[in-house]
């Protein structure tokens, strides 16, 4: 799997041997490995192509809902990158779509979702940065109010929308800069300690060819100003790697070996262990150790105290 992935990120051709299907759908590359030449995918593609449809079929209602209802709002993450970094929709599979809205605005976007039928299983709480919204098979919408949680990192989205500027995907809605998509990418990826769906190299790829020398500077800079300097060192040893396919580079250090995952837990997409989670998540973040322990009491008891009824 990391073989194929290093061939993507070359722009290669892959030699012809087959690949088990299930691991690519696990890490959303069926589409891409389709076009590197992995066979027997042609009836996957024109699925996916399909989904595709459905998405974009959902993005152009809920543009209505919000703009009926006066809400700001864009694509992130993979429901951007489909539109804005891939030559085809269907080449980049999305398990749900993420939306963000103002932080002023989060309330009124729940209550325009939950009008048009979306539904969630969890507690609406103020503590989250994100809410997962369910309606018929297949709409999944994560409506995000922030990148983390507000006590977990050091991100806030104020500037994203007075940088913003019109969208031509959909309308209605804005879109971040490049910078600010990238910076948004490279914080997703380290707050899951970089295990996470192995497309997430090639948007990571892709959203950085955009950028100009001065552009990346301006990347860099904001990345040190919100204690993600060091997360982006790994990830740069990490790309290096994957491209080249184990090769060590001579910038790693003893805190970058610590913090890059195994090949064995890149393609699993798990972490070995919970306590090296936790131990690669206060590496990254050494500044953010009381947020971290205050929020990960938030994210194991705040939906039980939030049922507690006060007599």
């Amino acid at each position: 799997m990391l073989d194929l992935l290093s061939v993507l990120l070359r722009g290669e051709t892959w030699p012809g041997t087959d690949i088990p299907h299930q691991e690519l759908r696990k890490h959303h590359l069926r589409p891409l490995a389709h076009r590197a030449g992995v066979p027997g995918l042609d009836e996957t593609y024109s699925q996916i192509a399909f989904f595709a449809a459905m998405h974009e079929r959902t993005l152009r209602e809920l543009q209505d809902v919000f703009a009926r209802s006066s809400i700001a709002w864009t694509t992130i993450k993979g429901a951007s990158y489909a539109w804005s970094l891939y030559p085809e929709p269907a080449q980049r599979p999305m398990s749900d779509m993420d939306l963000i809205v103002p932080a002023s605005q989060f309330a009124r976007a729940i209550e325009a979702l939950q009008a048009v039928g979306y539904t969630t299983p969890v507690t609406i709480r103020g503590s989250r940065h994100a809410q997962t919204f369910y309606r018929r098979e297949h709409e999944i919408v994560d409506l995000h109010r922030s990148i983390l949680q507000p006590l977990r990192g050091n991100s806030r989205t104020d500037r994203f929308w007075e940088r913003a500027t019109s969208s031509t995907a959909f309308t209605g809605s804005v879109r971040f800069s490049d910078i600010d998509m990238a910076f948004i990418h490279i914080a997703h990826m380290a707050r899951h300690e970089f295990v996470l769906p192995l497309i997430a190299h090639i948007d990571l790829q892709l959203l950085m060819a955009r950028l100009s020398s001065e552009q990346e500077r301006e990347l860099r800079a904001l990345l040190h100003a919100h204690n993600l300097g060091f997360a982006f060192r790994v990830l740069e040893e990490l790309g290096a790697r994957l491209r080249a396919r184990g090769q060590r580079h001579l910038r790693s250090t003893q805190r970058i070996e610590f913090v890059l995952p195994s090949d064995t837990e890149l393609v699993a997409r798990e972490h070995h262990s919970r306590a090296r989670q936790i131990g690669r998540k206060l590496t990254l973040f050494p500044g953010d150790a009381p947020a971290l322990l205050a929020s990960y009491c938030v994210d194991r008891w705040g939906d039980r105290l939030s049922k507690l009824r006060v007599p």
